[in-house]
């Protein structure tokens, strides 16, 4: 009977988490509102981010990286450069590991395209995006 009681508990536990996923899926996620609540939390932020889920941090890097689009005028290999990175973030799983060869390509496909500050406005691709 314990056995019983505990599966019941269990698998109700693991529906609430994969109903609680679809729900914040579902709703309409505003990646700007929350990429300037990060960033001026420089506090709390990193907590802020962190309770995000993967597809919603995702979609806070992006933000970060259309952003940065829009707003610069960019040569080809800059505009390359970018999107290499943006496409990565847009499927980073950011719970897993990072595959680190991928990163120093993107970060090397960086640097030799913008100067030190900007390359650093792009920088700690599985972190936080400050």
């Amino acid at each position: 009977m314990l056995f019983f009681t505990m599966l019941i508990t269990s698998c109700e536990t693991e529906t609430s988490v994969q109903e609680n996923n679809d729900f914040q899926k579902s709703t309409n996620f505003d990646a700007e509102t929350t990429y300037w609540s990060i960033l001026g939390n420089t506090e709390s932020g990193i907590d802020q981010f962190d309770a995000l889920i993967n597809e919603q941090k995702q979609a806070v890097w992006v933000f970060k990286y259309d952003r940065f689009l829009a707003d610069n005028t960019l040569t080809t290999g800059q505009l390359a450069a970018v999107n290499v990175a943006k496409d990565y973030v847009n499927n980073l799983d950011f719970s897993g590991e990072s595959n680190e060869s991928n990163i120093e390509a993107i970060e090397s496909q960086l640097s030799a395209e913008f100067d030190e500050d900007t390359k650093n406005f792009f920088s700690n691709i599985r972190k936080c995006p400050y």
